[in-house]
């Protein structure tokens, strides 16, 4: 038995479109991406990472694809601990819904257990256990007997130790739509939904992107989180072939099948003209494919050009078919329905709980007539009952088109950003275009085609031209740095934007930044104008003199056009012929993120394999091959090889690792990771040896009886340290694990090893309280810097908002005379910061003025570090809460200190009037060779 407590796409109401319930029939998914955080070893203190920086990827990849079965049987399928929690995440329309109605469908036909399906918008102020003891309950008694339902706490009871015997899974749908209860935001809320009975289940969550990645440090972090990828270009083509072979009656005429072939011909030959890339690109969303192609089948040879008038066109349609046997709806009508729609979905954006609609509000909003007429239509569907007053509540046909009727209502941009602001915020006024629920319909706006292009111009302008009035780094503030990212993806829905070139070649010269606005510069250049940012690019690998800024440039045009192929190129001949090492190894790491199947590319790395002398080069090629061409026999071949000749240890390891995740399951790499355990004289690498085993064959007995070895025999604290983690990550819960990282921070006598201890032993078995007690003593009373920044970070991570890491960071920051420390105790401030402490972060930092004014009389530099904190917080806070953290009053006594400490010196009263007004920029770093003219 199944409960669901929302409304299924395969039961949607009759006067729904056919399009609509179609697109759900389809049995066409997206595939779904395992993501996982790229583990990079600690450096040292003296290590100097810049030209390592240089060569960075992504904090988290996809490491595997799954297709719509293998995710079943292999995943829900699974009984293992590691599928125990599951994230599904993606953007708007990408299918996460339909899917996990799917998964419920599945596991109710496989007898896999009891799966209860949970909006969690409609938990609205209530924790996750109320609603399932009072309104879920409520709604199952048709499913219980009438003498059962009799004793309520007899049966809340019941439901617990159904909990805890097992088989239930929890099904809960749009993390990024439930209402928040705590002022660490919506993650830390669940987080603290799941516990005791109701952690017993095995728990699915889907969450849009923004939501599921807004923390540096995700309390979910034992989830494991899958991607919904696009659709790929196949499946493109074969969702347009199977749309309209679904029109087809079972017995067509020639001629219909005719008619109906040459429809996707034209449009598929339509899609290709350069003038529709942005729509090539919207339409790996399997909604607004399916969108798509309802427009074309009743406007033959019309596409749009941008996200808001495909919605215009569709909805345009959506009356044309919706035919009610008494009347069709009159243009009039429609519009004022249009109008009506757009002020409920504004106003309900624009509270708290924005997903779920009070038919009583919509009432007041829409009138009786328009509000029945928007049911009968489909835009507004009955999706539960309020629990204390049994009102029933609605919710927008899907939430994107909420997104869009709002935008269709404001009438002036102003709405998202006030005309009236001059360097702070304006009183009275919101600063909605900061907030991230409103990106979608400020994209929308700038994409309507009603809007006057001087209006859109006068907005672009005001973003790029923002000044938030709180410091400079690199002559922009933090706000004002996110006012020009949103510009820039605001050009790809604004055609012909005059700024266009400039404002896309300014976002690719940000990514050669040393300054924190690196990354987000990277991030928003997937979702610029296209086509302009891989013009940029492809100049930037035809012109420049350096090695590294062709490698960066080629990644950088991957990563927006992947399989493009001046960028594969340019990756193929730096492996070719680069003298440097790195470049080579990350030049082999790029092509195998973003030439997947590609020939040229899979050429290029078989010649390394054949040619090369060095043994490092010819594993890394032979993994990169395997990753753009699994089941590549030279790959395997050549890994194979190396595990049988090379003399190394550690390159034999290394090899059957590889291999193993390449070819998982292949023989050779575990024959060959069980012999160095066995013959092995060297215990680190019996330890990485077990570790790699334990990775390629979970719960493998020799990778297991290693490891237990190890930490019984091995003289080394080290070494049962490393052995311990290891053992909790291939056998979680593993008591020995537990008992032995206890035992190293109760009696070690050195304190790096009891930190390192306690973080392993608070990764395998979160909130352990030994692990939180022994670092909050390392951070309490260690005399080194460098123990105490370690401390405070793995404290954090096992217990966000942990004051005690965050005080010790922001100290560190502050005071420590050494850069490095400096630089890392920020990038641990930015992982566990919850909201509710970043104001308060804020506040700190700036009024750390006698530090500050030592860096500066020392380094002639503001502390860098500070502003990369700033830049944090500055993606989560609200633009007038940071610009009062930043202006609180400091104390009266520090002014006055300053100048007599600055006084007689040029350069301190340079020094001086740069810190009133703007900080000094950072160091110049090498520039791209791109001209914006």
């Amino acid at each position: 038995m199944a409960i669901y407590l929302s409304t299924s796409p395969t039961k949607t109401k009759k006067t729904q479109k056919k399009n609509y319930r179609k697109r759900f029939e389809l049995n066409i998914y997206v595939p779904l991406g395992l993501v996982e955080r790229k583990q990079q070893q600690r450096r040292k203190k003296q290590e100097d990472p810049d030209r390592e920086k240089v060569y960075q990827l992504e904090e988290t990849v996809i490491t595997k694809e799954y297709q719509h079965e293998t995710f079943l049987t292999e995943i829900i399928g699974g009984t293992g601990q590691e599928n125990k929690h599951i994230a599904i995440t993606g953007e708007p329309g990408a299918g996460k819904t339909t899917l996990l109605y799917k998964i419920a469908a599945w596991i109710e036909e496989h007898q896999k257990g009891l799966p209860i399906l949970i909006s969690l918008a409609a938990l609205e102020k209530q924790s996750l256990e109320d609603y399932l003891l009072n309104n879920w309950l409520k709604k199952a008694e048709e499913f219980i007997s009438e003498e059962q339902r009799q004793d309520k706490t007899a049966l809340q009871e019941a439901l617990k130790k159904r909990f805890r015997e097992g088989g239930v899974w929890l099904l809960l749908d749009g993390l990024d739509e439930m209402a928040v209860n705590s002022s660490g935001g919506v993650l830390t809320t669940i987080q603290q939904y799941l516990e005791d009975w109701i952690n017993r289940a095995r728990i699915i969550l889907t969450s849009r992107l923004n939501v599921w990645d807004e923390q540096k440090s995700n309390p979910l972090s034992d989830f494991k989180t899958f991607r919904t990828l696009q659709f790929t270009d196949e499946q493109v083509t074969e969702f347009i072939e199977d749309w309209f072979e679904n029109d087809l009656s079972p017995n067509p005429s020639p001629a219909r099948r005719g008619e109906l072939d040459n429809i996707v011909f034209q449009l598929q030959d339509k899609l290709k003209e350069p003038q529709y890339q942005s729509i090539q690109e919207l339409i790996h969303n399997p909604l607004r494919l399916a969108m798509l192609c309802e427009v074309w089948s009743n406007n033959p040879g019309q596409l749009p050009d941008t996200k808001a008038q495909l919605y215009e066109l569709y909805v345009r349609d959506y009356y044309r078919e919706w035919k009610p046997e008494q009347h069709q709806i009159s243009r009039e009508k429609q519009q004022l329905l249009n109008r009506k729609l757009g002020e409920l979905a504004l106003q309900q954006l624009d509270s708290e709980v924005r997903f779920r609609i009070l038919e009583s509000r919509a009432y007041n909003v829409m009138g009786e007539e328009l509000f029945k007429l928007a049911c009968r239509v489909g835009w507004l569907n009955i999706v539960d009952r309020e629990a204390a007053t049994d009102e029933p509540v609605y919710a927008f046909y899907h939430p994107s088109f909420q997104e869009y009727f709002a935008a269709t209502v404001i009438d002036d941009w102003d709405y998202f950003l006030t005309r009236k602001h001059k360097n702070k915020p304006a009183k009275g006024k919101l600063y909605r275009i900061f907030e991230a629920k409103w990106k979608e319909p400020f994209l929308l706006w700038l994409g309507r085609g009603d809007v006057k292009k001087e209006e859109k111009e006068a907005f672009i302008n005001k973003l790029v031209t923002f000044n938030d009035g709180c410091g400079k780094w690199e002559n922009k503030g933090m706000y004002d740095y996110r006012a020009y990212l949103l510009a820039a993806m605001g050009v790809r829905e604004f055609k012909n934007c005059s700024q266009t070139k400039e404002i896309v070649t300014q976002i690719i010269n940000w990514t050669f930044s040393n300054s924190p606005i690196k990354d987000l510069a990277n991030a928003t250049l997937v979702e610029t104008e296209r086509e302009t940012a891989i013009s940029a690019w492809e100049a930037l690998i035809q012109t420049s003199q350096y090695e590294w800024t062709r490698a960066y440039a080629a990644l950088g045009l991957g990563n927006i056009a992947p399989g493009n192929e001046k960028a594969i190129s340019a990756l193929v001949a730096l492996i070719s012929t680069s003298q440097d090492e790195l470049t080579r190894a990350y030049a082999v790491e790029s092509l195998g993120k973003i030439a997947p199947g590609n020939e040229k590319a899979i050429s290029a790395l078989e010649a390394l394999i054949s040619t090369s002398q060095d043994e490092s080069t010819r594993r890394d090629a032979a993994e990169s091959l395997g990753e753009i061409a699994p089941g590549n026999e030279k790959a395997i071949s050549a890994l194979e090889a190396l595990i049988s000749t090379s003399q190394d240890e550690s390159t034999r390891r290394d090899a059957a690792e590889s291999l193993g995740e390449i070819a998982p399951g292949n023989e050779k790499a575990i024959s060959a990771l069980e012999a160095l355990i066995s013959t092995s004289q060297d215990e680190s690498t019996r330890r990485d040896a077990a570790e790699s085993l334990g990775e390629i064959a979970p719960g493998n007995e020799k990778a297991i009886s290693a490891l237990e070895a190890l930490i019984s025999t091995s003289q080394d604290e080290s070494t049962r340290r490393d052995a311990a983690e290891s053992l909790g990550e291939i056998a979680p819960g593993n008591e020995k694990a537990i008992s032995a990282l206890e035992a190293l921070i109760s009696t070690s006598q050195d304190e790096s090893t009891r930190r390192d201890a306690a973080e392993s032993l608070g990764e395998i078995a979160p909130g352990n309280e030994k692990a939180i007690s022994a670092l909050e003593a390392l951070i309490s009373t260690s005399q080194d810097e460098w123990t105490r920044r370690d401390a405070a970070e793995s404290l954090g991570k096992i217990a966000p908002g942990n004051e005690k890491a965050i005080s010790a960071l922001e100290a560190l920051i502050s005071t420590s005379q050494d850069e490095w420390t400096r630089r890392n105790a920020a990038e641990s401030l930015k992982q566990i910061l919850t909201k509710s402490e970043m104001a308060k972060a804020v506040t700190k930092l700036k009024n750390k003025p006698l530090e500050i004014t030592w860096q500066l009389l020392r380094n002639f530099s503001f502390n860098k570090e500070a502003y990369e904190i700033f830049s944090h917080c500055a993606q989560t806070l609200p633009y007038p809460e940071f610009y009062q953290a930043w202006h609180k009053p400091r104390n009266p006594w520090i002014k006055p200190l300053i100048i007599i400490l600055l006084s007689g010196s040029v350069a301190g009263t340079l020094i001086y009037t740069q810190s009133q007004t703007s900080h000094p920029p950072a160091p110049p770093i090498p520039q791209p060779e791109i001209n914006s003219k």
